[in-house]
């Protein structure tokens, strides 16, 4: 489910006359929840992934972001990674142009959250692409598919919840 995104650049204008284009400037948020998938190969893997994503877009890395052993539920300003990018995002000139994740997961496990941190960023002008199928929210469909991984996220999440819950209240007789 590939969009148009390969071939986005960034047009600068001077006074209506366009005056050149480049790449975008990416950068990759990387995320493991636990801190068991903290000493595995969690955020290495996540790291290739995004790294391999940014090149064959043909974009410029500028930085990773990387939040190891953070709960995905947690709200962007609660999270030091995520809030650290959203400070580097205000800035003028903002020093990128799109944030790269491994795959929708990373961003969020709460829908509330997810889409807060993707909105903040669009209003910043700041675009969000996933690895996993290869979308990002410029388009129609990539904004879509973003809003069904949100509904995912927080899905898996509460069946995770209530299984580890579950398990916890029953006790053997």
């Amino acid at each position: 489910m590939s969009n148009a995104s390969t071939s986005l650049s960034r047009v600068f204008e001077a006074d209506g006359q366009t005056v050149g284009t480049h790449a975008l400037r990416a950068v990759d948020h990387l995320r493991v929840s636990t801190e068991e998938q903290k000493k595995g190969y969690g955020v290495a893997r996540q790291s290739w992934k995004t790294l391999r994503h940014i090149a064959l877009k043909q974009w410029t890395h500028i930085a990773t972001y990387k939040g190891e052993g953070v709960a995905g539920s947690l709200e962007a300003a609660d999270r030091g990674d995520l809030k650290r990018l959203m400070e580097d995002a205000q800035q003028t000139p903002r020093p990128f142009d799109i944030v790269v994740v491994p795959d929708g997961r990373v961003i969020g496990r709460k829908g509330r959250a997810f889409r807060r941190w993707v909105w903040a960023l669009e209003d910043l002008g700041v675009y969000v692409a996933v690895v996993a199928d290869d979308y990002d929210n410029t388009t129609t469909e990539g904004r879509k598919k973003m809003r069904r991984d949100a509904d995912y996220a927080e899905t898996e999440r509460e069946t995770i919840r209530d299984r580890t819950r579950g398990d916890c209240r029953r006790r053997p007789n």
